[in-house]
């Protein structure tokens, strides 16, 4: 910028030449020299900068405001003796923008402030100051980052679709009720984006929120409810698919966020929330719970290793959780269970009460628990007190069957607490369901309900439907199989199993020609060897080109399992036998029969 005014200027012939010494802080200040081929007056200087910079002579001047009032001459040529002919050499004129003067008597220094746009480099972005740099994900968070707040403007918050913002033209709700929607509700909303509100109530006070339709995307467009605002905000709830129920905020300060993906787009959802007193509420309500309508006042750690999920009719996959819940017995109810994860590794999944006040007299804590599944492990109900040391007062271990079992115990604590329910869970088939939880005063009376039976552990024979149709017991050459009805839709509730048998001595590799299911929630379930003692290989679903897998044994068994609603083609899948297909040098694990 200096070079371009000063070759603009009278003084062109005499300029040699500029160099910036240092930027420091400030609206924008930097340090330069200036050398002439002679001498030139402070004044002489100084006006040419002055025209130079506000008849814009610089391309640069066209981004950059400098205000010319702040150049000024701080140390005059009149003081520098030069030791050289100062027409045969350039003599330095040392000059700063907006600072003291600086000392030396071989220095000319002028000050000079500019008021610039920063560039901020991604993830950042510029605050409306344009001095500025914060990270994109905090704007529209619900805290201020900027230093005018700008970050925070409801104007932009609400109405520009990028970083985070509404989908209905609002962004902080204040008050003691309202309401927000999905983009386009009740029409499909749009895909890829996100959407995000501040809920503000007064101090003191919890949010609930009430969904009066729900209907995006299982696992794909999902509505986030956080505790709180900002980058401290916790996650409390996860919602997707249809009827979420009540979610209750135990803060007076929440965030929503909903995000789509790239298809199948749906209704999207309406939501009104209102405001509750945590200390007008007894222990009874606190405690009470039949999960028809949510979580009631119940919370999760989301940093667990799961979380509870609440479901309707059955829990997948088969030999495992409960087939309807326990209030009604019947599809239409409402319970919860440790996550669905075939193979998963081990876990532990909480679920707290809100603190308790101690009662006068004991109080009966009673329960439904279900636990079934050759790999189930514990169940476990804690007290926990203000010095976070955690007492275990029920405790359950093992598979109890396809049943719902009551559990209840005494408590008579005469400080504050928390209940905490505990599921540990271990590799393979052990979900762990809960329902009707209640709190009643006195002790528990004796139980009506008989001592649940632990089922042994030893192998059994299972009887599977294999309503998929042709054989299950497949041998070559006969090694090709499908989904039932495929190429065309297969069937809602599929419960199929195949056996594929290999010679003594070889293994099995199976290999799927092509794949299509409901993701999630229709799966293909594949494991090495056959019977309750066979080990989990791989579980697929949803729609992809899978890698083949490879069996340890010279048998393989493969269930497929579908849900209650919608379908895909299926998928077409065959396997080859060999010696040590796909590790060579392992040896193969021989768990075969006789063919036939």
């Amino acid at each position: 910028m200096i070079n371009e005014v000063f070759q603009a200027s009278q003084l062109k012939n005499e300029f040699k030449s500029s160099e910036v010494l240092q930027f420091k802080n400030g609206s924008v200040i930097v340090i330069f020299t200036l050398a002439f081929t002679q001498w030139v007056s402070n004044e002489k200087i100084i006006n040419e900068m002055v025209s130079g910079v506000e008849a814009k002579k610089a391309s640069f001047l066209h981004t950059v405001n400098i205000d010319v009032k702040s150049i000024t001459i701080t140390a005059t040529a009149e003081n520098f003796t030069p030791s050289y002919s100062p027409t045969s050499s350039a003599d330095p004129v040392f000059t700063t923008m907006a600072l003291p003067t600086t000392s030396g008597s071989a220095e000319l220094t002028t000050s000079k402030s500019l008021t610039t746009s920063v560039n901020c480099f991604p993830p950042d972005e510029p605050c409306a100051d344009t001095m500025t740099c914060i990270k994109k994900d905090l704007f529209c968070d619900g805290v201020p980052d900027c230093p005018d707040g700008s970050d925070e403007a409801e104007k932009r918050c609400a109405e520009i679709q990028t970083t985070a913002t509404t989908c209905d033209g609002k962004f902080v709700l204040t008050g003691s009720s309202g309401y927000f929607n999905s983009l386009n509700y009740p029409k499909p909303y749009n895909s890829n984006i996100i959407c995000r509100w501040i809920i503000r109530v007064n101090q003191g006070l919890a949010i609930k929120l009430n969904f009066t339709s729900f209907e995006t995307q299982q696992f794909g467009d999902t509505l986030n409810i956080f505790e709180g605002t900002g980058q401290s905000k916790i996650l409390r709830a996860s919602l997707q698919g249809t009827n979420p129920g009540v979610v209750r905020i135990f803060s007076n300060e929440a965030t929503a966020e909903f995000a789509t993906d790239y298809s199948e787009n749906y209704s999207g959802f309406n939501t009104t929330y209102s405001i509750f007193n945590t200390s007008e509420l007894s222990n009874n309500e606190k405690i009470n719970c039949n999960f028809e309508d949510g979580f009631c006042y119940w919370t999760q750690a989301f940093k667990d290793d799961g979380e509870w999920e609440r479901i309707s009719g059955r829990t997948l996959p088969l030999m495992t959780g409960p087939n309807f819940d326990h209030t009604f017995g019947n599809l239409s109810g409402f319970y919860i269970s440790t996550p669905t994860e075939l193979g998963g590794g081990q876990a532990i999944v909480q679920l707290f009460s809100l603190p308790l006040v101690p009662a006068s007299d004991p109080v009966c804590l009673s329960f439904w628990y279900h636990m079934y599944g050759v790999n189930v492990y514990r169940l476990s109900v804690n007290i926990m007190k203000s010095d976070m040391i955690k007492k275990t007062v029920f405790q359950k271990e093992g598979n109890y069957g396809n049943n719902w079992n009551y559990g209840q115990i005494t408590l008579n604590e005469t400080s504050d607490f928390q209940v905490i329910f505990e599921a540990h869970k271990t590799r393979g088939l052990s979900d762990i369901a809960l329902d009707d939880i209640s709190l009643t005063s006195g002790i528990c009376k004796e139980s009506i309900y008989p001592e649940p039976t632990l089922v042994p552990t030893v192998a059994t024979t299972t009887s599977l439907p294999t309503d998929c149709g042709g054989p299950f017991e497949l041998w070559e050459p006969n090694t090709t199989f499908s989904s039932k009805n495929y190429p065309n839709n297969y069937p809602n509730q599929a419960s199929c199993i195949w056996y594929l048998n290999a010679e003594k001595g070889k293994n099995i590799q199976l290999h799927f020609q092509y794949f299509n299911l409901k993701n999630i929630y229709d799966v293909v379930e594949i494991r090495d060897g056959k019977g309750v003692d066979s080990l989990f290989l791989a579980v697929y679903t949803g729609q992809a080109s899978f890698p083949d897998v490879f069996s340890t044994t010279n048998q393989m068994t493969v269930f497929f399992i579908t849900d209650k609603t919608g379908t895909k083609k299926g998928f077409l899948a065959n396997f080859t036998t060999g010696y040590r297909l796909g590790m060579p040098g392992s040896k193969i694990r021989d768990k075969s029969t006789t063919p036939g």
